[in-house]
């Protein structure tokens, strides 16, 4: 019986070198390697400041999304008090729906037949104080977005204000009108709102 031979310390820093310390970090968590192999806080610092990020003037949720998509060390975790402030002062996130019809009369003109809000006011994105052990406002943003099947992007690449729409619509079958719907998202930061689109 053949065996891969197990990887030796040397063919491990072969495979990492060259990554940023993001990716080095990613590929890491993913193939379970010794935490010997990790990057320094330094060079996690600086792979973020390459991307136009600077992690320290980051609000202390976006920190969080941060240290929860890569996996970071609890030495960038902000204190409870810190994110506790920060989500009594947070502002309004939500996402408001919008639909849009097509009839089979519509679509020879290229129009549609109906269009407007389905959801004005919109669901708020902001989780409970209990929630945030488990979810951010960008994970219930995204899982929002995904279940109700807004998978296309308005714009590509990132812009602000990106809107996202579902990409098969809800066939009324009796009358062959197709709905789509298209999710806005509302007083989300920039860099939840590039987040937001990078998971989705």
């Amino acid at each position: 019986m053949n065996m891969m031979t197990p990887k030796s310390d040397d063919d491990i820093e072969t495979s990492l070198s060259g990554l940023n310390a993001l990716d080095r970090l990613k590929k890491i968590n993913e193939e379970g390697l010794d935490d010997k192999f990790r990057p320094s806080d330094d060079e996690i610092i600086d792979a973020f400041k390459e991307l136009g990020i600077n992690y320290n003037e980051l609000s202390p949720l976006d920190k969080v999304d941060k240290i929860k998509r890569y996996d970071l060390s609890e030495e960038f975790m902000p204190s409870d008090e810190e994110i506790q402030k920060c989500i009594d002062g947070l502002s309004e996130r939500i996402i408001r729906t919008t639909y849009q019809t097509v009839t089979p009369e519509s679509a020879e003109q290229g129009d549609y037949a109906d269009q407007g809000w389905h959801d004005e006011k919109g669901e708020s994105m902001i989780p409970d104080d209990w929630e945030y052990e488990e979810k951010t406002v960008v994970d219930k943003a995204v899982e929002f977005i995904t279940d109700e099947g807004g998978v296309s992007p308005s714009s590509s690449p990132f812009m602000i204000d990106t809107d996202y729409s579902t990409a098969s619509p809800v066939t009324n079958y009796l009358t062959g009108e197709e709905t789509y719907y298209t999710f806005h998202l509302y007083g989300f930061t920039e860099i939840e709102q590039k987040e937001i689109y990078e998971r989705i």
